[in-house]
This record gives C-alpha cells, structure tokens and sequence, in this order.
C-alpha cells in the first residue's frame, strides 16, 4: 500500500521551498520600496538594486553548494561563526 502521509523529507522540502519564496518576496518587496522612494534613474536606486541582484545570486550559489552548507551550518552551531539575526551591525555605527 501507498501512504499518503507526508514524509520527513516532504516537510523539509515544503520548509526549504517556503523559505526560498519568502526571500524572492523580500528581495522584491525591498525593491518596491525603492522603486517608490527613490527615481529609477537615481544612483542609490542602482546602486540598491545591483546588491539585491547579488545577494539573490549568492543565495542561489550557496542552495547549489550542498557540502559547503553542510560546513558552513557545522560551524555556525559550533559557534565558530557568528551569525546576527537580528542585523545589528547595520546600526552599529
């Protein structure tokens, strides 16, 4: 028989999916506010945009890297990393 019982590795993928959209959301929500605040011929505004692009590409780079994340995430929970969720250090000036 079949089980249509959602396996452990269905929830992780859902998970992983999830988190992905939520970051395309993000990236572009950040972009809206751009678009809204700033000219879209004005320095910042390309300046803002160009780094959304890089940091997508370099979320995508790093999902494609899977023993290099199995490294990263060792080291972050042996605390050899430290990771700030809270993006402090954009105000620690």
């Amino acid at each position: 028989m079949f089980s249509l019982e959602k396996t452990n590795n269905d929830e992780t993928l859902d998970k992983a999916v999830q988190n992905y959209i939520n970051i395309a959301e993000c990236l572009k929500g950040i972009s809206d506010i751009v678009h809204i605040s700033l000219s879209k011929d004005d320095f910042y505004t390309e300046l803002t945009m160009d780094n959304l692009v890089i940091l997508h590409n370099n979320i995508l780079d790093l999902i494609e890297n899977d023993e290099g994340v199995k490294q990263l995430k060792r080291k972050i929970l042996n605390k050899e990393i430290k990771v700030d969720r809270t993006l402090n250090f954009f105000f620690d000036e």
